[in-house]
């Protein structure tokens, strides 16, 4: 069974995934911009801060069934032969989950490698992403260098999908 904080976080991540990017980026734009007294906008950090908040229910959700499927007998295994809990977390918990974590960055890095809802309405002339550069190629400019660059990022996506199933023995990617 699920604790209270942690349904509450699944609940939030759930919610900011359900969202609208649009929604999101603008919901940044204006708690970023200055009034408040951190100013994010037109920097690289309020697109991470984007990317994060729309993508983190995937590593949570593989973080979290990662965690679950680790039988609670090792932790009190470890702790009766004296270890602590960062000795625990070390060399029982972060061995068992490292592939789904591996999983769920590289889910959350596919779908953010590509976006293009909130990078285009949060991007500056410093902080260009592979998505509004291939939607002005596409739109303005040259759309054969947007055709060879829409084909990199399928080979990027690709590669990262095989080595997600490679990571994971099988178990997840297409």
């Amino acid at each position: 069974m699920q604790s209270r904080p942690g349904r509450w976080a699944d609940l939030f991540t759930t919610v900011a995934y359900a969202t609208p990017g649009s929604v999101i980026a603008i919901g940044l734009i204006l708690a970023f911009s200055g009034a408040y007294g951190l100013t994010l906008y037109g920097t690289m950090a309020i697109l991470g801060v984007a990317y994060g908040v729309k993508h983190l229910a995937f590593g949570v959700r593989t973080a979290a069934a990662s965690l679950e499927q680790v039988d609670q007998v090792l932790e009190e295994a470890a702790r009766t032969s004296g270890a602590g809990w960062l000795l625990t977390l070390r060399h029982i918990l972060l061995p068992l989950i490292r592939p789904g974590v591996v999983a769920g960055w590289l889910l959350i890095f596919m779908p953010a490698f590509y976006e293009l809802t909130m990078s285009i309405l949060l991007y500056s002339s410093g902080t260009m992403t592979v998505g509004v550069a291939l939607y002005q190629l596409e739109s303005y400019s040259d759309p054969q260098a947007a055709s060879v660059l829409a084909v990199l990022v399928l080979i990027i996506v690709l590669v990262g999908n095989v080595l997600l199933r490679r990571v994971t023995g099988g178990h997840v990617g297409l």
